[in-house]
């Protein structure tokens, strides 16, 4: 079953067109990378996906039914942000954020929400980490409980907006790592401006640059690559798929 469908949709900022005439359907437990130059649109794309944003023309279907009314369904990481060093949060008080919705009519967290938070730790590999001050951690360590933050209320899809942007190499693959284990049991889309991400632990290649292109083939050409940055670059071989779109302003 076809997780995210965007069908003929267009959609701009003051009229001025961002993405065009965009089709792309992504599958259960696929691990999807969108990528492109800065200003592309992936920032544009990934919100019409959680419905924070509405297409001019065409349809958006997360999970069978309008992206709004499938949230309660969709883990989301978005960029970092900037936080206070100072304020006196926890890893185990930032993960159970998760889990607000479900613990607003009760006002407090309750056992099953604690061990769910010690159960998503885990999933990223910071199990323990719970009574850690969030400011001590490393930006590396604190993507993943964001990531785990997400994670806590049980997704079935799990959008992340650039997870990799503010870490180191080393670090930037225990997450690639982290995300291709996660996505044996739920779908996995997230934006990068890493081209070399694209290898065996990606399904599909979402190219972001004004027009969409669905590629059957396995191989994302130099050629490929050299119309949507500018530039000639090879990647390892992978399914993909290639969807254009014009500028962003998110």
């Amino acid at each position: 079953m076809d997780q995210i469908v965007l069908e003929d949709v267009s959609f701009g900022y003051t009229g001025e067109p961002v993405l065009t005439d965009v089709n792309l359907r992504i599958g259960e437990r696929e691990i999807v990378v969108i990528v492109g130059p800065n200003g592309s649109g992936k920032t544009t794309l990934l919100k019409l996906m959680l419905g924070l944003l509405k297409p001019g023309s065409g349809t958006v279907q997360v999970l069978g039914q309008p992206p709004e009314r499938a949230r309660a369904a969709i883990g989301y990481v978005p960029q970092q942000t900037r936080h206070d060093p100072q304020f006196p949060v926890g890893v185990m008080d930032v993960v159970l954020m998760g889990r607000l919705g479900a613990a607003g009519a009760r006002g407090w967290y309750s056992a099953a929400d604690r061990a769910a938070a010690e159960a998503a730790l885990a999933d990223v590999d910071l199990a323990g980490a719970g009574a850690r001050p969030f400011a001590a951690l490393s930006g590396g360590q604190r993507q993943r409980v964001l990531i785990a933050r997400a994670l806590v209320s049980a997704p079935r899809l799990l959008l992340l907006d650039e997870p990799t942007s503010s870490v180191d190499q080393s670090t930037v693959q225990r997450l690639y790592r982290v995300l291709k284990a996660l996505s044996e049991r739920m779908t996995v889309v997230f934006v990068s401006h890493d081209v070399g991400v694209v290898s065996s632990m990606v399904t599909s290649v979402v190219c972001v640059n004004r027009t969409v292109t669905l590629h059957p083939t396995s191989a994302l050409t130099g050629q490929t690559l050299a119309a949507l940055y500018g530039g000639d670059m090879t990647l390892v071989r992978h399914d993909h798929r290639c969807a254009e779109a014009g500028h962003d302003h998110a």
